[in-house]
């Protein structure tokens, strides 16, 4: 989408205010030092500019501003490096305006959001390869996350205490491996179609 296209978008959304639009990463880094924004739309396509070095700036500087990348390619790879870096949205170059519109409103909610797009091809690219070894609760809670629940939302879904969902959520960080929330998310997005299968055969996972 051209920043043209964005523009038209977001002024169609009442609820969206557009504080700067910048050409070059380092004037929007000045920028929301300057404005302090809730998000940051940055187009992995601007030239001259790496999107991960770009996120990755932006939490260091301790902005406190969420980065939702837009024009992004269909690449789960790509999408691991930016979420690592920090990246709080995903948005392919192939997606509707109205995903970046859902982006802005999820991350300024505090939640990861992905390319639905994206999220189906990361299951049917997970297929394959090892299934981790969870308990029960824990794969509840992966397939609720796969689904972009919150805490809240699972607790009561599960009916469980939210205390134990955040020390459920804790715990597949360091099971899988995540350093984010986000970076979670996605390998339970891919791991949704495990799991499924998996429940479907009789299997669960085996540590107590």
């Amino acid at each position: 989408m051209s920043s043209e296209g964005l523009l038209k978008t977001l002024s169609a959304d009442e609820e969206a205010e557009v504080l700067g639009v910048c050409l070059q990463g380092s004037e929007a880094l000045e920028q929301a030092a300057s404005l302090r924004p809730d998000v940051i739309l940055f187009s992995y396509e601007m030239s001259g500019v790496d999107a991960a070095a770009f996120v990755a700036e932006v939490q260091a500087r301790s902005l406190e501003a969420r980065v939702v990348v837009y024009n992004a390619p269909d690449d789960l790879m790509v999408t691991r490096t930016l979420l690592d870096a920090g990246a709080a949205g995903y948005v392919l170059r192939s997606d509707p305006g109205a995903h970046i519109l859902e982006a802005i409103r999820a991350t300024e909610q505090g939640k990861p959001w992905l390319s639905p797009t994206l999220g189906a091809q990361a299951v049917v690219g997970g297929e394959n390869g090892d299934v981790p070894d969870l308990r029960e609760t824990e794969w509840k809670v992966l397939a609720l996350l796969a689904q972009g629940l919150e805490n809240k939302e699972m607790a009561a879904q599960l009916a469980l205490a939210d205390s134990t969902v955040k020390n459920t959520v804790s715990t597949l960080k360091g099971v899988l491996g995540a350093t984010n929330r986000g970076q979670l998310v996605l390998m339970a997005v891919e791991l949704a179609a495990k799991f499924s299968r998996r429940k479907g055969e009789g299997g669960r996972g085996s540590r107590r």
